[in-house]
């Protein structure tokens, strides 16, 4: 496995690739004697050919399993225990140990905090506290899923996908948002831990082989997770903080549903739900069937949302006006500047297009 390693030093001009392997293991009975070793490399691109240099060759007690660049150290991932290792020109010392977290499959890092997913058991916060010299456990979620990708998404969020094909956003505690945060320093010695809680989940049909924090649009801060499946499907999430859209998006969802049923065997909200409940996930692929519909059926479904819905058009399209003013680039939105006393399919696609203008 090779991973990017220049993410701690920024330094694109000569990037360090990192490559770890496994020598001589015994999978049954295993063995501490077992010889693990990790080795990073940077390469250098030259005209015509790439050269490849050994920097370290760093022996390791046990399997390694992921691996991650974190304020110029080195994360390494093994079916015991996460390690901190020291990269040091004449071998590596391992800086600490954590055994609160057991067979590490996935790692990564946003500034300080480090997000770890064990394989089956829980998926964790962590910080590193120089003052105890180790990793001390900001908070945890515990439920039986077994991770195959992970993916941090802000300071406080992070997103993992399961072999069952279940996507979870999951988020700190409203608990530990306060205004004068306990320190990491001040946790060392606490045995309680904040919980991340659910507030999406989303099954996808497949396998999810890998997740990813991308930035489609450089006038939005916020980016998009992009994700792909074991079956060849890729998709992406767009984060909603619009209430108004999510509402219109909740309603028209329902009707559509109503109307044509379902797209395949099975009910839609079971087809999503397939593994667990979904929750906090509008289904935009369901939701563009309507555009397909005939004429007729899209103005029934039009006809029986709810009135209140006008409303919240009208607002949508005064706030994509307002965020597209003064971009040369931005696409055309014709304003509503009303409230129409009726739906139609020509408002409901509107709105369809202002929250695509919005998010894409």
């Amino acid at each position: 496995t090779v991973q990017n390693f220049n993410q701690s030093t920024m330094q694109y001009d000569n990037p360090q690739l990192l490559v770890y392997k496994i020598e001589d293991n015994k999978l049954a009975p295993a063995t501490d004697q077992d010889n693990n070793e990790a080795s990073s490399s940077s390469s250098a691109a030259t005209t015509g050919s790439v050269q490849m240099s050994l920097l370290y060759n760093v022996p390791l007690r046990r399997i390694p399993q992921c691996v991650c660049p974190f304020q110029g150290m080195l994360l390494v991932g093994t079916d015991k225990n996460l390690q901190c290792h020291n990269l040091l020109p004449n071998g590596s010392s391992i800086k600490c140990e954590s055994d609160d977290v057991t067979n590490v499959v996935k790692i990564d890092v946003i500034e300080d905090r480090v997000f770890v997913a064990e394989r089956s058991d829980a998926v964790y916060i962590l910080e590193y506290s120089i003052m105890a010299g180790r990793f001390i456990i900001v908070a945890s979620n515990r439920q039986l899923r077994w991770v195959t990708s992970l993916a941090a998404v802000d300071h406080d969020k992070v997103c993992v996908g399961d072999c069952y094909g279940t996507l979870y956003v999951l988020q700190l505690t409203e608990a530990t948002h306060t205004k004068d945060p306990v320190t990491v320093s001040q946790r060392v010695f606490q045995l309680e831990t904040a919980t991340l809680e659910e507030i999406a989940v989303f099954y996808v049909g497949g396998l999810v082989t890998s997740l990813q924090l991308v930035n489609l649009r450089s006038e939005i801060k916020v980016p998009a997770i992009v994700y792909t499946t074991v079956t060849g499907t890729m998709g992406v999430l767009y984060p909603l903080f619009m209430e108004n859209a999510t509402r219109f998006l909740h309603n028209l969802t329902a009707k559509l549903e109503h109307a044509i049923g379902t797209l395949s065997r099975s009910n839609l909200q079971f087809f999503r739900s397939y593994y667990k409940p979904t929750k906090g996930v509008v289904d935009g692929d369901f939701l563009r069937v309507y555009e397909s519909l005939p004429a007729a059926l899209q103005d029934q479904i039009a006809t029986n949302l709810p009135k209140s819905l006008g409303q919240d058009i009208v607002e949508l399209s005064r706030m994509v006006s307002a965020s597209m003013n003064g971009k040369d680039d931005a696409k055309p939105v014709d304003l509503v500047e009303k409230v129409p006393e009726q739906l139609k399919s020509c408002h409901v696609r509107f709105a369809l297009e202002i929250i695509r203008t919005s998010v894409m």
